[in-house]
């Protein structure tokens, strides 16, 4: 890399842009809504105007590690798929009349792996590929 001309194509920094669409969830454990509004992933914390507005934590930026799972048909490989230190900007709240409860969160993780497993036909136990 001591080069410019090979410094002018290096990766300085990586971005992960994450999309989740949720359906019918559980308000009270709902831990994203809870950390964006509170700054913190803390489930024993009420979503309350005392801990919304506490100092500690009133500019913090609350980051999620969120994972998907992916099994094949024949149930023999799956690959785990995690982005880590997620942000969402904001967390759409919306409530329609005769329909399921969905909302559709966008945001911006620091770094993203994958994890292959497998297993034998005859055993529970995933082994990493």
């Amino acid at each position: 890399m001591e080069r410019v001309t090979r410094a002018a194509v290096a990766k300085h920094s990586l971005n992960v842009d994450v999309s989740v669409e949720v359906a019918m969830w559980n308000p009270d454990s709902d831990h994203i809504l809870k950390g964006v509004l509170l700054g913190r992933y803390d489930p024993a914390s009420a979503v309350n105007k005392t801990n919304i507005n506490d100092p500690r934590w009133k500019n913090k930026v609350a980051r999620f590690d969120i994972s998907m799972e992916m099994i094949e048909t024949d149930a023999l490989r799956k690959v785990v798929l995690v982005a880590s230190d997620v942000y969402f900007e904001s967390v759409p709240y919306e409530m329609k009349e005769n329909e399921f409860i969905s909302r559709n969160l966008s945001g911006t993780g620091k770094s993203v792996y994958v994890t292959t497993y497998k297993r034998a036909t005859t055993s529970d136990q995933w082994a990493k590929i």
